[in-house]
C-alpha cells in the first residue's frame, strides 16, 4: 500500500537530516550565534586537526563530520549548577564554592601581586605539575595574545602578565598530551575553566583531554576584546607605541596601559564595541570550576585577591606561605563588596541577554511570553 501520509518517525527522520554535521554546526550553533567564548578547545578536540584559530575556530582542512568539536565546546552544553555539584559536592552560587578567600603578594613578577606566576613556579619545583597552559605575548604581533605550554620557570616568568584579548589556551591541551605531559596547570579566563570542567565531567570519547590536567587556575574576568582593540585604539587613536607597553590593567571605567612610569588612562567606554560578543552571555566572573581563582579587586596595590576552592589548593597555598613564597591575610565575604557586586552585575547581564537571544528565536505568537 502506497504512504501517503507523514508519519512522526519520517518527521524525526526528516528534521535530523535537516540538522548540519560536523564543524558547519558548530558555525550554526555556537560561532554564527555569537557564542563562542574564544576558549580554543574544539581545536584540541579535532582528531584530523583541521580546525585553526585566529578571534574564532576556522575549518583549514576536510572536515570528517565527528562532532567532537560541538560536543566539547562549553557553550553548545553546560549545565553549570549539575557541573559544580560533579566538581565540588554543591552548588552555592555567587562566586561558587570557597574554601577561603586570601590577600596574597609574593616576589615574582606578574599582573599584580604576582601570585599565579609564584604558584605555577612553586608547583612545578614540587612536581606537582610538569608544566602548564599560559598565553605570552605574539613576537610578530604586539600585545596579541597566544597560547603556550609552559615547561620551565622561565617560560612561566617569560608569560606573567594579563592580556586583554583573546587567547585560545585550550587549543594547545593536545599538543601537550602528546609530548607526554601528565599534569598540567591550566590558566584562563572562566570561560577556559568551563570547558577544562566539562572535559572532565562530560567527557567524549576520542577526544579524552581531561586526564593531562591537574590544577586549574582562573582570572576574574568582567569580559575580553577583539584583538583590533590593541591596533585600532591603544595604538591607533590613542598613538601608543606598543612596543613599549609594559602593562595594561583594567580598573574601574579605564584600560589602564603603562609605558615604563607613564600611564595613560583609555575609557572602557571607548572599547566596547570591540567587546568579544560571547561574552555578553557569561555569568561568571571569578570561574567557579577552578581550583584557584585570582584577580586585584577588593586587595591593595601590589597583591590579588584569592579563592582557593578545594582543600588541596588550600593546602598548596598554606605551604607557600610557611616556605616563603607568598604573604597572605584572611579575607571575608563582607571585604569583597567589588566582587561581589561585579559578579552580581555579570550574572544579570548574561540572564538578560540569555532572554534577548530566547524571544529572538521564538515564533512570533510567542514572543510576548518575554515581554
Amino acid at each position: 500500500m502506497e504512504k501517503t501520509a507523514i508519519e512522526k518517525s519520517d518527521l524525526a527522520e526528516l528534521l535530523w537530516e535537516s540538522r548540519e554535521e560536523g564543524f558547519t554546526a558548530l558555525e550554526h550553533e555556537v560561532i554564527y550565534r555569537e557564542l563562542c567564548s574564544g576558549c580554543g578547545l574544539c581545536v584540541s578536540a579535532c582528531p584530523e586537526d583541521v580546525i585553526g584559530f585566529t578571534e574564532y575556530p576556522k575549518l583549514i582542512g576536510k572536515c570528517t563530520n565527528c562532532g567532537y568539536c560541538l560536543m566539547v565546546c562549553p557553550r553548545s552544553f553546560l549545565p553549570k549548577n549539575e557541573l559544580e555539584e560533579k566538581t565540588f559536592g554543591s552548588a552555592p552560587g555567587g562566586s561558587g564554592v570557597i574554601e577561603g578567600v586570601y590577600q596574597v603578594s609574593s616576589k615574582d613578577k606578574g599582573q599584580d601581586g604576582g601570585f599565579v606566576t609564584a604558584l605555577l613556579k612553586y608547583l612545578l619545583g614540587k612536581g606537582l605539575i610538569d608544566g602548564a597552559v599560559v598565553s605570552q605575548i605574539d613576537s610578530e604581533n604586539p600585545w596579541k595574545p597566544l597560547p603556550k605550554v609552559a615547561t620551565t620557570a622561565g617560560e612561566i616568568e617569560a608569560a606573567a602578565g594579563s592580556r586583554y584579548s583573546t587567547s585560545p589556551n585550550l587549543s594547545v591541551l593536545k599538543e601537550a598530551k602528546n609530548s607526554g605531559l601528565k599534569k598540567l596547570a591550566v590558566v584562563g579566563t572562566p570561560c577556559h575553566i568551563d570547558g577544562t570542567a566539562k572535559l572532565k565531567h562530560y567527557p567524549v570519547e576520542g577526544a579524552e583531554l581531561a586526564g593531562v590536567i591537574s590544577t586549574t587556575v582562573s582570572v576574574f574576568c568582567k569580559s575580553n576584546f577583539i584583538y583590533s582593540m590593541i591596533t585600532d585604539v591603544v595604538a591607533g587613536k590613542e598613538g601608543i607605541d606598543l612596543g613599549k607597553v609594559t602593562k595594561m590593567d583594567i580598573k574601574g571605567k579605564h584600560l589602564l596601559v603603562y609605558t615604563g612610569d607613564a600611564e595613560k588612562k583609555v575609557l572602557l567606554k571607548d572599547i566596547h564595541r570591540y567587546e568579544r560578543l560571547g561574552c555578553k552571555i557569561c555569568d561568571d566572573f571569578t570561574g567557579r570550576f577552578s581550583d584557584f581563582a585570582v584577580g586585584s579587586v577588593d586587595s591593595p596595590a601590589g597583591s590579588s585577591t584569592v579563592i582557593v576552592r578545594t582543600k588541596e589548593a588550600a593546602k598548596v597555598l598554606k605551604d607557600m606561605e610557611k616556605e616563603g613564597f607568598i604573604e597572605t591575610s584572611d579575607v571575608t565575604d563582607g571585604d569583597l563588596p567589588v566582587l561581589n557586586k561585579l559578579t552580581e552585575i555579570k550574572k544579570k547581564r548574561a540572564r538578560k541577554e540569555a532572554a534577548a537571544i530566547i524571544r529572538s528565536e521564538l515564533p512570533m505568537p510567542l514572543k510576548f511570553l518575554w515581554e
